[in-house]
């Protein structure tokens, strides 16, 4: 049976932020590890936004393009296993990235977006 892990990060964007693209690291993969197999988003605080673009690098570049982070969120009516958006890639030593576009200026609170990174140690890792 594979090894899983769920692995936690959080980036924050500081409150009247000026409307502009910004990269945030959000963790570092743990070793022992080489596969991650999807990733959760959860909004703590939009800042009042009324939409954001999200997106996902990792060391070698971009995992998910620039989306409406609708893309990346589902309901509470969606069972626990199955909130992760499915996204597969070699997990070994990366930094996980997050790039947001913000179309307008922030409001005064932070923008606060929470992150599960589902991994995996796989003897044959996959990649879409």
């Amino acid at each position: 049976m594979a090894k899983t892990k769920i692995q936690t990060g959080q980036i924050r964007i500081a409150g009247l932020t000026a409307a502009g693209i910004y990269e945030r690291d959000i963790v570092k993969l743990e070793e022992g590890y080489n596969q991650v197999n999807g990733v959760e988003v959860h909004e703590i605080n939009n800042s009042g936004q009324a939409y954001y673009r999200l997106g996902l690098k990792d060391d070698s570049g971009e995992i998910v393009s620039l989306v409406h982070v609708d893309s990346f969120k589902s309901s509470n009516a969606v069972p626990p296993n199955e909130k992760a958006k499915c996204i597969k890639i070699r997990a070994k030593n990366q930094t996980i990235k997050a790039v947001v576009e913000l179309p307008a200026a922030n409001g005064a609170n932070d923008l606060v977006i929470d992150f599960a990174i589902h991994l995996e140690k796989v003897e044959n890792p996959e990649t879409c």
